[in-house]
């Protein structure tokens, strides 16, 4: 959620569950914790009264950016002893069992075409 927010701040929350494919209850609970841990904001849209924005504070912001560097880490020692190919069969294996609980996502997993490698990391849900 860190992540879907940092990339474009303002989203609403059900744009925002669609982007990290979570179901809308599952990100209202994530929601309520991140504010009151100061994390995001949520706005009534100025358009829309139906409608609820959500925003990052700047404790969000910093938080995430320091989550950055350390999930890349692990990400790399993780996917480390995986040739291109088993990294690309592995992420797209962890996707079909997601989608088989929760529904199709949204995250699509390419090779790109010099390196063999994922253009898209497996991201954490709330990073």
């Amino acid at each position: 959620m860190l992540r879907a927010l940092s990339e474009r701040d303002g989203l609403t929350q059900r744009e925002l569950s669609e982007k990290v494919g979570m179901k809308g209850p599952t990100t209202v609970a994530a929601l309520n914790k991140f504010e009151e841990r100061s994390l995001a904001r949520r706005e009534a849209n100025k358009k829309d009264a139906r409608k609820i924005n959500v925003y990052l504070t700047a404790d969000g912001r910093k938080v995430y950016r320091k989550a950055i560097p350390e999930a890349e880490a692990v990400n790399r020692q993780c996917l480390n002893p995986l040739s291109d190919q088993e990294e690309t069969h592995f992420k797209n294996m962890i996707k079909r069992v997601r989608n088989n609980i929760t529904g199709p996502s949204k995250l699509t997993l390419k090779t790109e075409p010099r390196t063999g490698r994922s253009k898209q990391r497996f991201p954490s849900r709330l990073i």
